[in-house]
């Protein structure tokens, strides 16, 4: 019986280059992948917190239009208390743009409400006002609720109560 020998170490050499450019390949799609992965992770964490903050900014931004708006309704009714503006609501621009606007809603306590439960219409007579405002800054929006006394003889506004 004749024995056949085989060179083995010239085929697990041949093998071995003949499969270094795959294994390469798929490292280099590897780590391509996970470089990739970090980056759009990186992107996401850098928009959620610049969005969060601007998202807080205009929050901000649209209170203190509706604390505006709350002022402006408190001047009116000082100025005028048996009057309520036309048109009712009325809306002031406080920015440049046209971005951030506020809407504000005066109410006398014996004057019935034309837009129904947006006042809460529960004075029974004029000694007490509402001024509704409702501040907005792009995308986000607050509302203010004053009551206000009014001085039947002098005219003298105040604020009874202030809420969100």
């Amino acid at each position: 019986m004749k024995r056949e020998t085989y060179n083995v170490k010239f085929v697990t050499k041949n093998i071995a280059q003949s499969q270094r450019g795959i294994i390469a390949l798929a490292t280099v799609i590897m780590l391509g992948a996970v470089f990739m992965e970090i980056g759009v992770a990186g992107a996401f964490v850098a928009y959620t917190l610049t969005n969060t903050n601007y998202g807080s900014r205009l929050s901000a931004e649209a209170y203190t239009a509706a604390q505006a708006g709350i002022d402006d309704g408190l001047l009116r009714f000082a100025r005028n208390s048996d009057a309520l503006p036309v048109p009712n609501p009325y809306t002031i621009n406080v920015s440049t743009l046209g971005t951030r606007t506020v809407s504000v809603l005066l109410c006398r306590g014996n004057q019935a409400n034309a837009i129904g439960d947006v006042c809460s219409g529960a004075f029974v007579d004029a000694t007490y006002g509402e001024s509704v405002a409702t501040g907005r800054a792009i995308l986000k929006q607050r509302q203010l609720r004053a009551v206000l006394s009014i001085h039947p003889v002098t005219g003298v506004v105040g604020v009874v109560s202030l809420r969100e």
